[in-house]
């Protein structure tokens, strides 16, 4: 009886870790949901600010100095923008990355676990058998024993 009682407090350990597991991998993917949107909000920006920097073009011929000048300082802060636009998107591609190397990492030891649950769900069943069949076998020769006294 003992196997069996050892091996239903491990298996409750490997449902809690499953637990454990399930809820770090649902909390990765919201994070990674969250990263997906701010990519394509990256990408977004990162359209506009191209479409807004062939939009400054002067069509007109005549140009003063300074509308060339307050051009030119306009499409530097486009260019600026959009630099740092392309800089969080990398972080933000890097990051996700990261989150789906961590899903991978724990979808292999949500397996793991699963085969560590079957294996001492199987090793507790035996357990319980044979100590079954023990307890039969201790009571069949109890009866054989109290067989002969009575006839």
């Amino acid at each position: 009886m003992r196997q069996f009682r050892k091996g239903r407090r491990l298996i409750a350990l490997c449902e809690q870790k499953v637990q454990n597991v399930h809820r770090a991998l649902l909390r990765m993917q919201s994070e990674r949901s969250k990263l997906i949107e701010q990519i394509k909000q990256c990408e977004y920006e990162l359209e506009s600010l191209a479409k807004a920097l062939i939009a400054l073009h002067f069509q007109d011929a005549s140009v003063t100095k300074a509308d060339i000048y307050r051009q030119r300082k306009q499409q530097s802060i486009f260019l600026y923008q959009r630099q740092q636009v392309s800089v969080e998107r990398t972080i933000h591609l890097e990051n996700l990355v990261e989150i789906d190397m961590d899903i991978r990492r724990h979808q292999t030891q949500l397996a793991v676990l699963k085969r560590k649950e079957m294996k001492f769900t199987k090793w507790t069943r035996e357990g319980r058998q044979k100590w079954q069949m023990q307890q039969d076998s201790l009571a069949d020769d109890e009866s054989q024993e109290v067989l002969p006294w009575l006839s």
